[in-house]
């Protein structure tokens, strides 16, 4: 069971009068309570995971039909949620109100209605005292400052902007109610889902589980199994060393840490691992500054072009002051340890059309991986960008879809430096 379970279960048995949760002094079993019906409802990880993974494309098409009706009702939301950061109730309306306006915005009703049915079980009694425990002035702050990112993205038009900022603002919104102001992160996380889903369905046999779970957790330490992933094909260095170091660690600890690689995208693509190291779903990953960059602006200055003069001086870079500052931010931001940083190789940049100053690129149509530091110069250049996944970009060469005949086309490769990054731990 992972933590964010537990957590749903034990706040599950105070619904039903069985316990009762004080924070920062701890869990008392309250005797002679009554019963209660079973609760079978989504537990709050599952249902901002579902909402996560939708409300996202909906933010990505309402950016495609934008109108100033749309944004001046948004700020209306806005304005409306900032002044009622200490009425819990408000709040929630206008918040419900804000993505609502977001999904009719699509011009599709079915979207405006599952959003608004899905934000309803923010009032179901469990999603409650979730609110109670975890909400406050302070998080309706940081929710509002997030909420202003996806309402400028979608001003401007920028479809993957307004996708990513509805994303990292339902992801926040999962870590707040898994990480409490407070609370010393308890290292990496698993779930037993089949899916790899955060969730449970309450039951009375299931959370009454949760005790045995607890009595039985320092039995649980005896191995702790983590979860190694990259995008990387098993032929590569970073597969074969990655076994290797697994090995290792598990020899030097006695067998104390399990650690399972898996390859090549087997558990997302590069996005969706820098995501899954924010959840705990994995605990170890192979990655770029750029997609560092996400949860740390400042980081992102690691991957842009022309930024170093040749490899020496990128690794003395990431061995510098300057370096362990711009780490250490990224992880008070996210919460993740950078344990390396490695030279990777040249960026390079192939296409069907001699390329040798920045106006070659106008119009050129490039297929990037759908982060800001790979972005930024074919953009300032005028290529036409198109987002595509990193391991997926060997793949399109080989099949030769980077355009029609005659029409100039290419790909942005390569990245100056890989790092690896793991959940902090107590």
């Amino acid at each position: 069971m992972s933590r964010p379970s537990l957590r749903e279960a034990l706040i599950a048995l105070e619904v039903e009068g069985r316990v009762e949760i004080r924070m920062g002094s701890g869990i008392y079993v309250r005797t002679g309570a009554a019963a209660a019906p079973e609760l079978e409802v989504e537990g709050p990880m599952e249902l901002l995971s579902a909402r996560c993974i939708i409300e996202s494309a909906i933010a990505e098409e309402a950016a495609r039909h934008v109108t100033p009706a749309v944004i001046a009702r948004l700020d209306d939301h806005l304005a409306g949620m900032t002044a009622a950061v200490h009425d819990r109730m408000q709040a929630i309306r206008l918040d419900c109100a804000f993505h609502v306006e977001i999904a009719q915005a699509t011009g599709n009703a079915l979207l405006a209605n599952f959003t608004a049915t899905t934000f309803e079980r923010r009032l179901t009694p469990i999603f409650a005292r979730f609110s109670a425990h975890f909400e406050g002035p302070r998080t309706w702050r940081l929710a509002i400052s997030e909420h202003g990112a996806i309402r400028d993205a979608i001003a401007d038009a920028d479809p993957a902007a307004a996708r990513e900022a509805m994303r990292h603002h339902l992801t926040e919104s999962q870590r707040r109610f898994t990480e409490p102001a407070g609370e010393p992160d308890c290292g990496h996380r698993k779930t037993n889902d089949a899916h790899g889903r955060i969730s449970m369905k309450f039951t009375i046999k299931t959370i009454l589980g949760a005790a045995a779970l607890m009595a039985s957790a320092a039995v649980a330490q005896a191995q702790t199994a983590l979860k190694w992933a990259h995008v990387y094909e098993t032929s590569e260095p970073f597969h074969t060393e990655s076994v290797w170091a697994a090995e290792e660690i598990a020899k030097r600890t006695d067998g104390r840490y399990k650690i399972d690689v898996f390859p090549a995208s087997q558990l997302g693509k590069e996005a969706d691992l820098n995501q899954g190291l924010r959840l705990g779903t994995v605990d170890i990953i192979i990655s770029g500054s750029s997609f560092a960059s996400r949860d740390y602006k400042p980081i992102g200055v690691t991957y842009y072009p022309y930024i170093f003069r040749d490899p020496s001086h990128l690794i003395a870079y990431t061995k510098s002051d300057v370096f362990k500052r711009l780490a250490q931010g990224y992880e008070e931001a996210s919460g993740n340890h950078i344990t390396a940083v490695t030279y990777y190789g040249t960026r390079h940049t192939t296409a069907n059309k001699e390329i040798k100053t920045c106006a070659d690129l106008n119009g050129v149509k490039m297929r990037v991986p759908d982060v800001p530091a790979y972005l930024a110069m074919p953009r300032a250049c005028g290529a036409n960008t198109t987002p595509i996944a990193f391991a997926e970009v060997y793949h399109r060469l080989a099949e030769r879809r980077g355009g029609r005949p005659g029409k100039p086309a290419g790909h942005h490769l390569g990245r100056a430096a890989s790092t690896r990054c793991r959940r902090t731990s107590p």
